[in-house]
């Protein structure tokens, strides 16, 4: 029974991790190309714009203008397009695995203790079937992404600082004491606090 249980914990800290990973890889591929695509297509032709503008203001070619009206209408069409809404899509992912995650984590910390196994495990398999569904509506990170992701995943402290005042009062914290467990994992990397 008690292997039972265990067994069914590791699944359910895989199904944290993976939400975690795959989040923070949304997160990063939402701010890369929701800066590159501000900059290429909002900001540049603005300035573009705004400067040939200015010169033909002070008396510069004619030709100038022309130039100007192309790049504000490059900035117009940007706007009114949505340059953000792949990035959007990317934060948005990022946010509903961030709550997945909580979810799952609540689960094995706060709920599990008083569940039969069967019911453990259908709730296991309810949270597994949202993940699946959901990523197979959801963009793909860029692989840099998740590399990045992943090193800031490792380098960084992703814990509740009331696990942190729990431990500091001698409690039992939950999330920090599973992390203490296992000794090649950094504590708190079943936490995240972006999103």
């Amino acid at each position: 029974m008690a292997e039972r249980k265990a067994q069914l914990d590791a699944e359910l800290e895989r199904l944290e991790e993976s939400c975690l990973y795959l989040a923070q890889a949304q997160f990063e591929t939402a701010t890369k190309k929701s800066g590159r695509a501000r900059t290429f297509l909002v900001l540049v032709p603005g300035l573009v714009a705004a400067a040939a503008g200015a010169a033909v203001a002070v008396g510069g070619p004619v030709a100038l203008g022309a130039v100007a009206a192309l790049a504000g209408v490059a900035t117009s069409v940007a706007s009114f397009l949505g340059v953000d809404r792949d990035s959007s899509a990317h934060e948005l992912a990022g946010k509903v695995l961030t709550s997945l995650r909580h979810e799952a984590r609540f689960l094995r910390e706060a709920t599990a203790s008083g569940l039969p196994d069967e019911a453990y495990h259908a709730e296991i398999k309810r949270l597994s079937d949202r993940y699946i569904s959901f990523q197979l509506s959801q963009p793909t990170p860029n692989p840099k992404a998740f590399e990045a992701a992943r090193q800031s995943i490792k380098s960084k402290k992703f814990e509740f600082d009331a696990d942190e005042k729990a431990l500091a009062a001698g409690l039992a914290a939950p999330a920090l004491a599973a992390a203490e467990e296992k000794p090649g994992l950094p504590p708190g990397t079943e936490n995240n606090v972006q999103g």
